[in-house]
């Protein structure tokens, strides 16, 4: 089985365009699939905007992909990534 990735949270907004890229899928295409503008996907992808937990997941889930958040103590969280089945 394959080790899941381990990411901090600082990092979401580059996993998340990283993961768009992967999968071929424009801006236009996930603000589409969440209910968003494009400028909104830009400023998640680089971080300018803090991004809430039901956001992320949103954007986890129009991207095809399972995130589990394991937040081992205060104040620091680790994303893993696990390919959706579907």
């Amino acid at each position: 089985m394959k080790k899941p990735y381990k990411y901090e949270v600082h990092d979401v907004g580059m996993i998340i365009r990283y993961t768009r890229l992967k999968k071929g899928i424009t801006q236009t295409d996930l603000a589409h699939r969440m209910g968003r503008t494009n400028a909104q996907i830009s400023k998640m992808e680089t971080s300018q905007n803090a991004i809430s937990i039901a956001t992320m997941l949103k954007a986890f889930k129009a991207l095809g992909v399972e995130w589990r958040i394991d937040i081992p103590y205060l104040g620091k969280f680790i994303l893993e990534e696990h390919e959706r089945k579907e």
